[in-house]
C-alpha cells in the first residue's frame, strides 16, 4: 500500500493506493481535533510500503517527520520532478498543493490549463501547453468567507453552504444561501473570464478541492477532478 498525505490548513487528506489505483480517501478535519498528527499516526499500519507527503502547514512539519521516520517516505517540494517551468518570483514560496495540481493537470490534459482549487483559500493558476507555470491568484475560500461573515454579524446564523434552486431569497437564511453561492460563483466566473482575456488562448478549466463539488456542474468548469492533488502526488513520486 502506498499513501499520499496532503496536509492542508483545514484537512489532512490521505490517499490509499493499491496496484497504482486510488482505493480509499480519508479526511482528518484539523480544525476539530487538538492533535491532528496523532490522528494521522493512528491511520498508519504495517501494510504501508511508501508514504508521499506534501504540506502547506509548517507548524505540523516537525511532528510529521517524527511519524514518517518509521516508514519509507518522500516529501514533495518545489525542487521535486514536477515537469514544470516555474515562471514566478519565488518558487519555494508557492504552495506545494498548487504545484502538484498544476503538474498533474499538465500531464493529463493537453493545451493551456486553468486549475481552480477550492479549499481554505481558493487558488486559480495558469499553466501553458509547454508546461510553464505562470502563477495565478489567491482569494479567500468560500467557507472561510462565509464563516467570517457569520462571526462578525450577530444576527446572522451559520448555515450549510449548498447550491440553492432560487436566486431571490424569501427569508434571511435563503438570502444567505443565494448570496454566498451565487456571489462566489460570480467571483469564479469573473476571474476565469479575466484569465482568458489576459492570455487569449483556448484553455481547459480543471476544478478540484473540498468545495469544488458545489460548482462541478457549472459550465465554467470543463473537468472536475476530485482527487487531483492525491493522484498528482503519486504520479510525481513515481517519476523520481
Amino acid at each position: 500500500m502506498i499513501l499520499t498525505i496532503d496536509i492542508g490548513n483545514t484537512n489532512i487528506v490521505i490517499g490509499y493506493f493499491k496496484d497504482n489505483s486510488l482505493v480509499k480517501v480519508h479526511r482528518i478535519d484539523t480544525t476539530e481535533i487538538k492533535d491532528p498528527t496523532s490522528e494521522l499516526s493512528s491511520c498508519l499500519n504495517d501494510d504501508i510500503e511508501h508514504i508521499v507527503l506534501a504540506s502547506v502547514v509548517p507548524s505540523l512539519d516537525g511532528n510529521l517527520q517524527n511519524i514518517l521516520s518509521h516508514y519509507p517516505h518522500s516529501v514533495i517540494n518545489h525542487q521535486s520532478k514536477l515537469n514544470l517551468k516555474l515562471s514566478v518570483d519565488s518558487p519555494e514560496k508557492v504552495g506545494i498543493d498548487r504545484l502538484v495540481n498544476a503538474s498533474y493537470a499538465h500531464y493529463k490534459y493537453p493545451g493551456d490549463i486553468i486549475v481552480i482549487d477550492l479549499g481554505t483559500a481558493t487558488t486559480i493558476d495558469y499553466i501553458t501547453h509547454e508546461g510553464e507555470f505562470l502563477g495565478g491568484v489567491i482569494a479567500p475560500g468560500l467557507k472561510t468567507s462565509a464563516d467570517n461573515l457569520f462571526s462578525k454579524a450577530e444576527k446572522l446564523n451559520s448555515i450549510a453552504i449548498t447550491k440553492p434552486d432560487f436566486l431571490i431569497g424569501k427569508d434571511t437564511n435563503q438570502c444567505l444561501q443565494s448570496g454566498i453561492y451565487f456571489g462566489y460563483l460570480s467571483l469564479l466566473e469573473g476571474l476565469i473570464d479575466k484569465f482568458k482575456k489576459e492570455f487569449s488562448r483556448e484553455t481547459t478549466v480543471i476544478a478540484t478541492g473540498g468545495l469544488a463539488t458545489l460548482f462541478s456542474d457549472s459550465s465554467l468548469i470543463d473537468h472536475f477532478e476530485e482527487n487531483l492533488t492525491l493522484e498528482g502526488m503519486k504520479h510525481i513520486d513515481s517519476e523520481v
